[in-house]
């Protein structure tokens, strides 16, 4: 079946398997197509937009997800999560003659907000969305990490900087989709590597710097083999000779005359999209590991079974839709549950719960719409009826709109993967703000006048102020950082967190799939000529790297 999106007027295809799973969990078919899905979802996930103002209810200073002028009650992680305060207080009945969204915003305009998301901090003030996060500063979406700085969607890793999207790296820098390795730094898609830079598509190699498509190699640079002797004095010598920007260039284009496979997509069967393992009938799924039998799925790890629209999840989320962060069962329509939870609908912040409707901010309940107790009869009689009422306003089987986050567009995750101008924001009658933290023009020092390579430079930059040469935002260097820098042999940076993530996070090709055709032209491949294979990939065709099916980049790189 064929429908149109009526936000964005493309027309998408709901598969015969789609409405089984829609039938099988009683929602109707979406209206919104998968992106603009996505993107309303995102739109409700503020993960790098921190202030600092007060807790409301203990008044000590924190660093939280709302400025001091917001208009929510805000508790920091231990009033939050303590008992001086009560979920059930702000109950409320159902007004049958109003919408519910309408409802639902009224109660999470009253009931307290968490000042971030963290689970079991230790030392770890500015950090969002973070389990067991150790000594971290400025790390977002991460779990099980220690003495980590301005990290990213990290899981087991341990004394990093500016690393995203990876997993158990220690002492790394700069490393973007890469695993296991050590004292890496400027690497992506690098696997099983140490002490090395600027490499991508390496794996279970050791001491290379250029390089792109290694396998089981030592003492390689710019994909010519050297002895170790000329490696390493060929390696300080780049180093010393050149900016971070001038090598990752040259890196590049050695890696646009090497052959790219067409996804990250490891012992899965029947599944599409990218950096994706063990995966079973997974369409459209990226970031994650061991699912079965779902669809559009982006950051869950591990185990997800029969679930569609999720992202941000894992630990065994089954029967899931249209839900952002966090894990259980049969939850819909919710985010920001992730405590013993299941049968949840329309319900934020709500844990140690189940069976609840339009809950916000509760805790330990049980057949509760809209922070109410009800009898377990009553319950389901309000549920069936509700559910019918929001059909009657056209809001059941939607997401919470984006007009109605609690959060400016542009505050969200959705500006990092649909960047909109504020014009195009305030046109959709969205929510802008133009009071994102950002301190200008206090400057103190001038990072240009430091050498870029940190073993160069003296100890007193520390306690400097510096002016990002991107955005002209001022930051600092922390001591810790600097030591981490001269210890790693890596450059000073010259721009603030904020610029050197995003100019990471573009080295990555997106969610969206492209029907493409294999570049390789090859002898010996099985194949006369160009080889006719199709296949999908997160590579777009105006690309610049020559992008080969995987039986033809298995041949040419092993």
């Amino acid at each position: 079946m064929t429908k149109q999106c009526v936000l964005c007027s493309k027309t998408f295809v709901i598969e015969p398997d789609d409405q089984v799973f829609y039938d099988k969990i009683q929602v109707p078919a979406p209206k919104l197509c998968p992106d603009c899905r996505l993107q309303r979802r995102l739109a409700w996930r503020n993960e790098r937009s921190l202030y600092l103002r007060q807790c409301d209810l203990c008044h000590k200073n924190i660093l939280a997800l709302y400025p001091t002028n917001s208009p929510y009650t805000v508790y920091c992680h231990d009033c939050y999560w303590g008992d001086h305060w009560s979920s059930f207080d702000y109950g409320r009945a159902i007004d049958w003659s109003r919408p519910f969204f309408d409802q639902f915003v009224e109660l999470y305009s009253s009931a307290p907000h968490a000042a971030a998301y963290n689970d079991n901090p230790e030392n770890s003030d500015y950090v969002n969305y973070c389990y067991q996060a150790k000594n971290d500063y400025l790390v977002f979406g991460s779990n099980f990490t220690e003495n980590c700085y301005y990290c990213y969607h990290l899981d087991s890793c341990n004394q990093c900087v500016d690393c995203l999207n990876s997993d158990h790296l220690e002492l790394c820098s700069s490393c973007v989709d890469c695993s296991h390795c050590y004292n890496t730094h400027y690497a992506q898609e690098c696997h099983n590597m140490r002490d090395s830079y600027f490499c991508f598509d390496c794996r279970t190699s050791a001491d290379c710097f250029g390089s792109t498509g290694l396998r089981n190699k030592q003492y390689v640079l710019f994909n010519k083999q050297l002895d170790a002797t000329t490696y390493h004095k060929q390696l300080e010598y780049y180093l010393a000779k050149n900016s971070s920007e001038q090598l990752a260039d040259l890196a590049r284009q050695l890696r646009y005359k090497v052959p790219q496979r067409p996804a990250m997509i490891t012992k899965c069967e029947q599944s599409s999209g990218d950096h994706l393992q063990n995966c079973s009938n997974a369409q459209y799924c990226f970031d994650s590991a061991e699912l079965t039998n779902c669809k559009y799925i982006i950051h869950c790890t591990p185990k997800a079974f029969d679930s569609m629209d999720v992202y941000g999840g894992g630990v065994n989320i089954e029967r899931c839709y249209e839900f952002l962060t966090g894990y259980g069962q049969n939850l819909r329509f919710s985010m920001l549950c992730w405590k013993s939870v299941s049968n949840l609908d329309y319900c934020m912040l709500t844990n140690f719960a189940h069976d609840c409707f339009g809950c916000f901010s509760l805790r330990n309940g049980q057949y509760f719409i809209l922070n109410t107790a009800y009898n377990q009869s009553d319950y389901q009689k309000l549920r069936q009826r509700l559910i019918k009422h929001m059909q009657n306003t056209g809001e059941y089987g939607e997401f919470f709109p984006i007009d109605r986050s609690i959060f400016a567009y542009n505050e969200t995750a959705a500006q990092l993967d649909f960047p909109l101008s504020s014009k195009d924001v305030i046109a959709q009658q969205w929510s802008w703000t133009e009071a994102v933290a950002m301190i200008t023009g206090q400057q103190t020092a001038d990072i240009t006048s430091y050498p870029q390579l940190a073993r160069q430079t003296s100890a007193g930059l520390a306690g400097e102020i510096f002016q990002c040469q991107q955005c002209q935002r001022n930051y600092k260097i922390i001591s810790q950082e600097l030591d981490f820098y001269k210890k790693q042999n890596v450059f000073l940076p010259r721009q603030c967190s904020n610029c050197r993530f995003h100019n990471l996070y573009k080295l990555r090709s997106g969610y969206h799939i492209w029907q493409r055709q294999c570049m390789c032209t090859q002898t010996g491949h099985g194949h006369h000529g160009l080889c006719m294979t199709k296949f999908e990939t997160t590579y777009s065709p105006n690309r610049k790297e020559i992008v080969y099916c995987e039986s033809c980049y298995q041949k040419e790189i092993y």
